[in-house]
């Protein structure tokens, strides 16, 4: 029975793909996750669905994220670490 020849260099198995900006795909925005994350509306109206299923837990976490979203929006990175230590040690005491 004869050996088959295999090959020593692996071979891609994707295609290199092109990077797609707005010229080339005209109808891509850039996502805003901050402003999506500030918005009143959308945050109170998550606190009341969780507060509908009856999740505390929930509403403490919404709550946690948009102050955290807050903080890094207006602060520089040591303001960050400081404000989030009190706001951490503060959801825990009132949690328990």
């Amino acid at each position: 029975m004869a050996k088959t020849k295999t090959s020593l260099k692996q071979k891609k198995s994707m295609p290199k793909l092109k990077k797609t900006t707005k010229k080339t795909v005209p109808y891509l925005q850039e996502l805003k996750p901050k402003d999506y994350l500030l918005d009143k509306n959308f945050i109170g109206s998550a606190i009341l669905e969780c507060l509908n299923n009856n999740d505390p837990e929930g509403v403490i976490e919404i709550i946690n994220i948009y102050l955290n979203t807050l903080i890094h929006k207006s602060c520089t990175l040591s303001q960050i670490e400081i404000k989030a230590r009190l706001i951490c040690s503060g959801m825990e005491k009132s949690h328990d």
